[in-house]
Order: structure tokens, then C-alpha cells, then sequence
């Protein structure tokens, strides 16, 4: 995810994930080039699905940015062999 985020005094940014602050980790970094931020996430997990803001912050006031961020899992489990219909009369052990 990229953003360019400009001010003068240069803001102080915060990123959050669905309301909760972050910084960086293993997988997740946050690259600053100029005025463009970048978030990258390597892995990707159904952890990192929701909603991702950044806040920026300088004397003259707070701004913000946000988009969200849907992982598609996969496919987890799998019927190797299936239920199948049966008939059976009464009194019978299925």
C-alpha cells in the first residue's frame, strides 16, 4: 500500500490495522522515499485482513488515510472421500 503524505513541519505518522496501532515487524515494513510511504506486508495472512490507517500529525493539525485490505483464504479443508447415501431398514446398523 502506498501513500504521499506532505506538510510543513513534516508530520509524525502512526499506522494502525483495524484501530489498533503497529509498527514494524518481520513481514511488515514501512518504507519512506521523499514524501511517499509504503506499507508492505510479505506473507500474507488471514491476520492481515481489515482496515489499515495512517495519521499524520504536525502543528498545524492531524490528517488521515485509510483502505482496506481483504486476504482470500485457501481452500483449508479438503473431503478426501465423502459421505454417501445409504437405505437400510429398520432395525438394521448403519
Amino acid at each position: 500500500m502506498e501513500t504521499i503524505i506532505t506538510g510543513n513541519p513534516k508530520p509524525k505518522l502512526k499506522w494502525y490495522h483495524n484501530n489498533k496501532h503497529f509498527k514494524t515487524s518481520k513481514n511488515i515494513h514501512i518504507k519512506e522515499s521523499e514524501d511517499i510511504y509504503t506499507l508492505t506486508i510479505n506473507k500474507v495472512d488471514l491476520k492481515h485482513d481489515g482496515n489499515y490507517i495512517i495519521k499524520a500529525e504536525n502543528e498545524a493539525g492531524v490528517a488521515q488515510t485509510s483502505a482496506n485490505l481483504t486476504v482470500q483464504a485457501e481452500e483449508v479443508v479438503e473431503f478426501v472421500s465423502k459421505l454417501d447415501d445409504k437405505e437400510v431398514k429398520e432395525q438394521e446398523t448403519v
